[in-house]
């Protein structure tokens, strides 16, 4: 006897489309009414949502009919930016703030200020962590990891000594899952970095993994992978090169996930390099492919370019009922076209494609024609009246999960861009929504008939888009899962969004 798929338990239906994707879900409920049915429950309503909005369950405990309710109320208040309530926090002027999961920090003369964000949970407080040290040239934070990384430099005639050390965040103790002490130390050898003088560095951090990126004033770049809490150096350009790429260049590092990076570099027209690696593992990172960008006019090519891309976040902030999918981050790319400025927004998905491909025995050139019109959004920035520090270190723009805050130069407005998949019927009037119908045209020449591509740009990866008039004037913006945060001199105005739990 012969038996139909839909003849199922009901049970066993349910218990199938939990394991599916969300549009695989929509798929096969529109096969049949049994299907429909099924797609129907509050527990595969729960799963769909949370995929559309390309987030996941954090692991609460709460009912999965509570659930819903929670995650619609909360799509709901960030589709028209309406505050459940606004705190104002006094923080010190001059610094420049790094944010994480509800934490931010900055460094000062001799110290780390770290300021915890109130939540629905915890008030406001601040302290100050002792640095010890007055070399230190930057620092990453990971308030889920509870985990600070220090980068020292040390320059003197006949040493140059690069050191991280690994603390946490509350306490400044020595992190209990660092290694060798809490510090990953690295002399430098190369006769020609210990000749010249480090310009910048930056450090990153993706989950166990620390990338440390210097550049020189003559024109060098170098990086470090680091496993923070094995100890091993996972790759040193100092003594290896990236495959057919030179690190003589001036790149932009951004983690995809704890095994792959990308490099965004100005050369030919703009090119977003992917690259793979062991986290577990030293070796060289296999070049996989490389994304161009719009081709540009002659002598019009790119500047430079930042990338906001907001912290790779793999496991979920305390106290969260949701979190947002870590490789669906949304990569933000400030591009700079001789003081012309350009946003483009592309899913870390699209990266990815080629990380986790296998057999794959040379990168793979993905020419902009074959991948931007329909993988991206390329926006053309407003800079009239804009402050040229604000415009070169982007720090109006910001971005967690699948959002992104975008502050304008007038200081007075935002604009939150949402590239999830959210249910029509969630959204506020306010929120505008534009489809691959309603591609984004950006002109071949600019407003001062300036030729800067060499053909209209037209990008149609969806998104929804509100805009809200804020309290107070701000240069930087800053989002996470709950929360916009305005920052001005001496004052921080904290915006929270989501019903409480």
């Amino acid at each position: 006897m012969s038996s139909s798929f839909p003849s199922l338990p009901q049970e066993l239906l349910i218990e199938i489309m939990t394991h599916l994707d969300s549009r695989s879900i929509l798929q096969m409920a529109l096969a049949c009414h049994t299907f429909y049915g099924v797609f129907q429950s509050t527990a595969i309503r729960y799963v769909y949502e949370l995929g559309m909005n390309s987030m996941r369950d954090a692991g609460s405990g709460k009912s999965i009919d509570e659930l819903l309710v929670l995650l619609r109320g909360r799509q709901r208040a960030w589709a028209a930016l309406e505050w459940k309530k606004c705190t104002m926090v006094k923080i010190p002027p001059g610094y420049r703030y790094k944010q994480s999961a509800g934490i931010l920090a900055a460094q000062a003369e001799n110290d780390i200020l770290v300021i915890y964000l109130p939540s629905s949970t915890q008030p406001s407080c601040t302290i100050r962590n002792p640095i010890g040290t007055h070399w230190i040239q930057d620092f990453a934070i990971d308030a889920n990891q509870d985990l600070i990384i220090l980068a020292e430099y040390t320059g003197l005639r006949d040493e140059r000594h690069i050191g991280l050390h690994c603390r946490t965040i509350s306490t400044n103790e020595v992190h209990p899952n660092a290694s060798q002490g809490g510090i990953l130390e690295f002399e430098i050898h190369d006769h020609k970095h210990r000749e010249r003088r480090l310009f910048s560095m930056k450090v990153s951090l993706a989950d166990n993994v620390v990338a440390l990126c210097g550049s020189w004033r003559e024109g060098l770049n170098h990086l470090l992978l680091w496993n923070w809490t094995t100890g091993l150096l996972l790759f040193n350009s100092f003594e290896d090169v990236l495959p057919r790429r030179s690190m003589n260049l001036n790149l932009e590092f951004d983690f995809l996930r704890q095994d792959a990076f990308l490099l965004a570099s100005p050369s030919l027209s703009g090119q977003i390099l992917i690259y793979r690696f062991s986290p577990t593992t030293p070796g060289i990172p296999v070049h996989v492919a490389s994304f161009g960008l719009p081709s540009t006019a002659p002598l019009a090519g790119v500047s430079y370019i930042r990338v906001k891309s907001g912290q790779f976040q793999p496991r979920p902030t305390p106290g969260m009922l949701f979190m947002h999918l870590p490789e669906s981050r949304m990569h933000t790319f400030f591009i700079n076209y001789h003081r012309e400025a350009y946003l483009l927004f592309v899913w870390g998905s699209t990266f990815l494609r080629y990380v986790d491909e296998t057999g794959i025995s040379e990168a793979e050139d993905v020419p902009w024609e074959t991948w931007g019109e329909r993988e991206s959004r390329f926006m053309e920035v407003n800079t009239v009246g804009a402050n040229y520090l604000n415009i070169h270190r982007s720090d109006a723009v910001n971005a967690h999960g699948s959002r992104v805050v975008h502050g304008f130069f007038n200081r007075r407005s935002i604009e939150v861009l949402d590239f999830s998949s959210t249910r029509p019927c969630l959204a506020s009037p306010l929120c505008m929504r534009y489809g691959s119908d309603n591609p984004t045209i950006v002109p071949r020449t600019n407003k001062n008939s300036k030729r800067i591509f060499s053909q209209d740009v037209v990008t149609r990866l969806p998104y929804r888009s509100v805009l809200r008039v804020m309290v107070g004037e701000s240069h930087t913006y800053m989002i996470d899962e709950e929360r916009i945060i305005s920052l001005d001199v001496g004052l921080l105005l904290h915006f929270f969004l989501p019903p409480a739990y």
